[in-house]
Formats: structure tokens, C-alpha cells, sequence
């Protein structure tokens, strides 16, 4: 079944604006690898979400991000964390 065309042309500006936004992660210089970015792996699942809509894989997907996301922002903050706290030696 095709979506109707103002379905279509949303999935289609959506699609770019995720593409855009992996490829100028990808080339932008930063002291980490881009599969390490957050913002990487949210384009990347923007664009899971538009080319997979109605899938089992949804819900593992969504918390491997999560988990993901949460180990990024874990390991930017923790060090800060410990130094408020004066845990830190």
C-alpha cells in the first residue's frame, strides 16, 4: 500500500533531515568516534524508524538507544559527578 503524498513527502524530508544530520556528524572533527556521538546513533534511529514503521525489532531497538545514550551520558558525566560529591581522589 502507498502512503498518500503528503505521507510521503514527510517520510521523504524526514529521511533527509536524519541523512544530514548522520553525515555532519560523521564529518564534523571531534575527539571521539561518531558511534559514540548521541547524536549519530539518534539519526540513525530516526532513520530505523522511518524505514522499519511496523516491526518486532521496535522495542529492542529503543532500549539498546537507550542503554546506549545512557552509557554516553554515564561516561561525560561520572567524573563530574564524584568531584561534586568530593569522591573523586
Amino acid at each position: 500500500m502507498t502512503p498518500p503524498p503528503r505521507r510521503r513527502w514527510s517520510v521523504v524530508a524526514q529521511a533527509a533531515a536524519a541523512l544530514t544530520l548522520a553525515a555532519w556528524r560523521v564529518q564534523a572533527p571531534t575527539w571521539h568516534p561518531f558511534w559514540k556521538d548521541a547524536l549519530f546513533l539518534v539519526a540513525l534511529y530516526w532513520l530505523f524508524c522511518l524505514a522499519f514503521l511496523h516491526t518486532r525489532a521496535w522495542a529492542p531497538v529503543t532500549a539498546l538507544l537507550m542503554a546506549a545514550l545512557g552509557a554516553i551520558y554515564l561516561q561525560g558525566q561520572m567524573p563530574h559527578m564524584l568531584a561534586v560529591v568530593d569522591l573523586l581522589p
